[in-house]
């Protein structure tokens, strides 16, 4: 009988120190109660940390305005002393991502950016860090409609048809900008209308969380949009509309779900009150697996977004990952790529090429999360560029460490 009395008294005592934590339990399973404005927000972050070292002067981004060939030496801009070495820390990104559910249908999304302004008229990037705009517009996602799925239609300043689909395959929008953009045929927002969705509702669960789960069409996804064309860093300049559009194709959503076929267009008038011709045909063939990504571009143009010319361009790029079976952090990369930005002149190709490694410092997700890449990239010059004192143009390049924190 005693020792049934020790017992008892024993669980008598455990069960006077258990209930604060039973109370504490049953406290988190009450729902918070936000304030009004508060509810239905969710925030994220997307920044990029980089160090750059190396003797580069548009490594990043090459204007054909910056360019010149031996027939038009008084044009150039460049000068001698443009490559000497650069070592300097940089933000090169800085979101903050806000999502606001309006109603079930109805949700809006704000996106501030940070970047560094001119430090005076007419001089290159080197003043302070500033906040602007990337992202703001309003969604509504309405019924399916037969094998339009996932419809969402967009207005206000939005995502390029294209380079957000591409970004979505290829994760090293923060080792620099996209192969295209690069060299200024276009940007990745703009202010407009846009409509987009998926082809036959989504692919396998399975692909979507070993692979990638953007885009997930099982046939595939479009994006159709209207837009200003001057992209989100320029003012209208002319009163013509820019037609963007995008359409991708998944052949063998249940054998081959990585496999994409997608084509890009554009039918506008490049930025400026003489608006001259803008004219976009690029073609992407991307596969993913959950063992590496290979993608290869190609793209005729015609100008460019900024309404510099109506000189036809064209390029390609080709794109590898491999991530190791047995290091699931670990990633291996490299692209190469050459740009012509006039098709009439000889020898005038840019050849940009690029090879590193990044390790995740989260869990490994498809695209995105929180990763150091360490890299060396360098950029080739054709025979026909010169400076302004008629010299070669040197090969530019850089080793870079850049840390993408995102959440």
């Amino acid at each position: 009988m005693r020792h049934l009395q020790t017992v008892a008294a024993i669980l008598a005592f455990m069960t006077l120190l258990a209930a604060p934590a039973l109370g504490a339990e049953q406290a988190t399973e009450t729902p918070i109660q936000l304030p009004k404005g508060l509810a239905g927000i969710s925030i994220g972050f997307l920044g990029y940390v980089d160090y750059s070292y190396g003797p580069f002067a548009n490594i990043s981004e090459v204007k054909a305005s910056n360019l010149t060939t031996s027939a038009t030496l008084a044009a150039s801009s460049f000068k001698d002393d443009d490559w000497k070495n650069q070592n300097r820390f940089e933000l090169t990104r800085g979101y903050i991502i806000i999502n606001k559910e309006i109603l079930p249908w109805l949700s809006a999304r704000v996106t501030p950016d940070v970047t560094r302004v001119s430090s005076g008229p007419g001089e290159q990037e080197g003043g302070d860090l500033d906040v602007r705009f990337k992202y703001y517009y309003l969604e509504a996602r309405p019924p399916d409609l037969g094998p339009f799925t996932h419809n969402a239609i967009k207005i206000g300043q939005q995502q390029f048809p294209y380079l957000d689909f591409l970004e979505n395959i290829n994760p090293y929008r923060m080792q620099g900008t996209m192969f295209q953009e690069r060299f200024h045929n276009f940007n990745s927002a703009d202010m407009g209308l846009g409509i987009q969705g998926l082809f036959g509702g989504e692919v396998g669960e399975d692909y979507q969380k070993r692979v990638n789960h953007f885009y997930p069409g099982r046939w595939g996804s479009y994006s159709l949009a209207v837009m200003n064309g001057g992209g989100y860093h320029a003012a209208e300049a002319n009163d013509n509309k820019a037609l963007e559009y995008r359409l991708s194709a998944r052949p063998f959503p249940d054998r081959l779900p990585g496999l994409q076929f997608t084509y890009f267009g554009i039918w506008g008038k490049g930025n400026t009150a003489a608006a001259p011709d803008w004219r976009v045909n690029t073609g992407l063939l991307s596969y993913q697996h959950e063992l590496g990504t290979l993608t290869v571009e190609f793209a005729r143009n015609k100008g460019e977004q900024s309404g510099a010319d109506e000189k036809w361009r064209t390029g390609y790029a080709v794109f590898g990952v491999v991530r190791p079976p047995m290091v699931p952090r670990l990633r291996a990369s490299a692209q190469y790529g050459v740009w012509r930005f006039d098709t009439a002149v000889k020898e005038n190709d840019l050849t940009m090429w690029r090879a590193g490694l990044d390790w995740s410092l989260t869990p490994p997700r498809d695209i995105g999360g929180t990763f150091v890449y360490a890299g060396y990239e360098r950029l080739g010059y054709g025979e026909a560029y010169r400076t302004a004192a008629g010299q070669a143009v040197p090969d530019e390049w850089r080793a870079q460490v850049v840390a993408q924190i995102n959440w």
